[in-house]
């Protein structure tokens, strides 16, 4: 039972940290978009 609950926990963390370099890319593509918004409601 340990192991199992070691492997879930480990399969967790990996999607977490998948999870967060896609969003930081996303974030990253996004910010251009986002201050071209701002020159053009100025």
């Amino acid at each position: 039972m340990a192991k199992y609950r070691e492997t879930v926990l480990l399969l967790l963390e990996n999607i977490e940290k998948k999870f967060l370099t896609e969003e930081y890319q996303i974030v990253k593509r996004l910010r251009p978009l986002k201050d071209a918004f701002g020159i053009m409601a100025r």
